[in-house]
């Protein structure tokens, strides 16, 4: 039988503590959201599916 470890006890956020884990979970994610994903440069994009496979053509 194992020893288990108690959880450390929960205190209570101040006002300040609530306000600013409030502000950073929001940040987090608006950043995450699927709809508010940058949407990725045409150019860059374009260029990625065009360019040559660098180990060459297979060789048959």
């Amino acid at each position: 039988m194992t020893d288990t470890v108690p959880p450390p006890p929960v205190r209570e956020l101040a006002p300040r503590e609530h306000a600013d884990l409030l502000r950073h979970l929001s940040a987090f994610f608006a950043e995450i959201a699927p709809g508010r994903r940058p949407k990725p440069d045409p150019v860059t994009a374009k260029t990625r599916a065009t360019a040559p496979d660098p180990a060459g053509p297979l060789s048959g």
